[in-house]
C-alpha cells in the first residue's frame, strides 16, 4: 500500500467529496492541506498540518515521517491532476510511494451550472501565473475556462481581454462553487470589467461566434 494519498477535495463542499477520498483521509496518520480543507479533521487524533506558504518544508516533513505503518493524506483543491501540487510531489516521492484519488474540479461544477460542454475547451490557471497565454486562446473558437485568484480576478481578466476581444462576448463567473453562498452569473466582458469580484472564482468565456 502507498504511504501517501493525494486526495482531490472537490470544489469545496463536503457533499462533493468522493467516499473513497473521505476514507483515505480518515485512515491517514498525517493530514496536510490548506486551512479550509483540514479544519474538519481536527481533534481526531491525527497530526494535522496546514499549508501556509511552506510547501517545500511540509512535503519534506511528509517524506521523512511516512512509511512502514504510517500513512499520510495530502489534500488538494479540485482534482489532483488539474493545476495542483502534483509536480512538487513527483520531485520528492517515487511513483510507488503515492496513490492519487481524483476529485471534482470547480470548473466541472461551473460548466454544469452554465450548461456548457467542456470537452473542447481551453484551460488556463492564472493563480500565481501570467495572463499572457490568454491572448492566443481568445482567438480560438472554443470556450476558455479560467481559474482565477485575487490578483488576477475576473474584472482584471476581463479588462485584459478587452485589449484583444469585443466587449460583448459572453462570459460566466462562478464564485464559491458548491458552498452555500455560491454565486453564478452570465454577463459580458465589458460589464464584468466594471464589476469587482474576488474570492474562489471560475470564469468561462463562451466560444466566439
Amino acid at each position: 500500500m502507498a504511504a501517501l494519498f493525494i486526495v482531490g477535495m472537490g470544489p469545496g463542499s463536503g457533499q462533493y467529496l468522493l467516499p473513497v477520498a473521505e476514507q483515505a483521509i480518515l485512515d491517514a496518520d498525517i493530514i496536510v492541506g490548506a486551512p479550509r480543507h483540514v479544519e474538519a479533521y481536527r481533534g481526531r487524533g491525527q497530526e494535522v498540518i496546514e499549508i501556509r506558504g511552506n510547501m517545500d518544508e511540509t512535503l519534506e516533513h511528509l517524506r521523512k515521517h511516512l512509511g512502514g505503518e504510517k500513512r499520510g493524506a495530502l489534500l488538494v483543491s479540485g482534482d489532483p491532476m488539474f493545476f495542483s501540487l502534483m509536480r512538487k510531489v513527483r520531485e520528492l516521492f517515487d511513483r510507488d510511494e503515492y496513490e492519487i484519488i481524483p476529485g471534482i474540479s470547480s470548473f466541472q461544477v461551473a460548466c454544469c451550472r452554465a450548461d456548457i460542454m467542456w470537452e473542447n475547451a481551453a484551460f488556463l490557471s492564472v493563480h500565481g501565473r501570467s495572463m499572457e497565454s490568454l491572448k492566443s486562446l481568445l482567438h480560438e473558437k472554443r470556450p476558455v475556462i479560467i481559474l482565477t485568484d485575487n490578483r488576477h480576478n475576473p474584472a482584471e481578466i476581463a479588462r485584459y481581454c478587452l485589449n484583444f476581444e469585443k466587449g460583448k462576448r459572453k462570459v460566466w463567473v462562478g464564485k464559491n462553487l458548491s458552498y452555500r453562498d455560491e454565486v453564478m452569473y452570465r454577463t459580458t466582458l465589458e460589464e464584468l470589467a466594471q464589476r469587482e469580484e474576488r474570492g474562489l472564482c471560475v470564469m468561462i468565456i463562451e466560444e466566439s461566434s
